[in-house]
């Protein structure tokens, strides 16, 4: 999406997820020239059926958004499966 992004992952714990995502956010806004929002908004995963459809909306929000007609079609995808 031009102007928000989607991450599935899973985080240290030991570090704390709102410091691994302002490391992420820093790492990313040195190399890609992003300027971010404040704060980010997590939801757990607590089941393979909530990934999946987790997951599924991720793929579907360009789609929605009307930037391409099939979600395999969206360049900006990465699965690290």
């Amino acid at each position: 999406m031009p102007d928000h992004l989607h991450i599935i992952a899973r985080w240290s714990h030991a570090r704390g997820l709102a410091r691994e995502v302002a490391g992420l956010k820093r790492w990313l806004a040195r190399r890609q020239g992003i300027v971010w929002q404040r704060d980010f908004f997590d939801h757990r995963l607590r089941s393979d059926a909530e990934f999946r459809a987790k997951a599924d909306y991720v793929r579907l929000n360009p789609v929605r958004a009307g930037l391409v007609a099939r979600a395999e079609d969206w360049p900006h995808t990465w699965s690290g499966r």
